[in-house]
């Protein structure tokens, strides 16, 4: 993420910052980026430090990180960014890859990490029980 936004902002790599709809599209990713960056951060420093609000972040950060990359590659795939296989697109696959892979892997880490915690003798969660009451959506009673 910090090698993309260097290489778009300096423009050391032609990654559409000339075309006016890439670049409006990219200026929406600021925040998120950011906000992807703070929680991959605060998740591997609670993680390393065994806290146990790591695995929550970590699935969070996760969660953030697939969907960018879905986002991102359905944008570019659209817009015919890969129909020809130039250096900036195969730069930009390769980041969704990192995204969409690395968020399904963590992200799977993570719900395993937190649900082994919670299988754990004598450990009582320490998040809401999941609903046990009537499941009506579901055609049970009501």
């Amino acid at each position: 993420m910090l090698l993309f936004w260097t290489l778009y902002l300096t423009g050391a790599m032609d990654l559409g910052q000339h075309d006016p709809v890439i670049a409006a599209f990219e200026s929406a990713f600021v925040l998120a980026d950011t906000a992807l960056g703070i929680f991959l951060c605060a998740a591997g420093w609670t993680l390393l430090r065994q806290d146990p609000r790591g695995p929550y972040l970590m699935v969070i950060a996760s969660a953030m990180s697939l969907y960018l990359g879905l986002l991102d590659l359905a944008f570019y795939a659209r817009m015919g960014h890969f129909e020809s296989l130039t250096g900036a697109a195969a730069f930009e696959l390769c980041l969704n890859a990192i995204c969409i892979v690395g968020g399904i892997l963590c992200l799977r880490l993570g719900w395993n990490m937190l649900r082994s915690r919670d299988d754990a003798p004598g450990h009582q969660t320490d998040v809401l029980p999941l609903y046990r009451g009537p499941r009506w959506w579901m055609g049970g009673a009501a």
